[in-house]
């Protein structure tokens, strides 16, 4: 004997709302750009290595 199952989606269905903070994504994101901009200004200006001389950029 075939079992019929009987699913229906709409019936299931609710709307739903939801708050969501975007300026905590906002934060977040200075927040790495900073951390990137201090990384890149101390990899850039690093002191040289004694005994040894970097070429200049030209």
């Amino acid at each position: 004997m075939p079992v019929t199952v009987r699913f229906c989606l709409a019936c299931r269905a609710a709307l739903q709302h939801r708050k969501t903070e975007v300026s905590v994504w906002f934060a977040l994101a200075g927040a790495l750009l900073v951390l990137a901009a201090v990384a890149l200004a101390q990899w850039w200006s690093r002191a040289e290595r004694p005994g040894g001389r970097r070429q200049p950029v030209v």
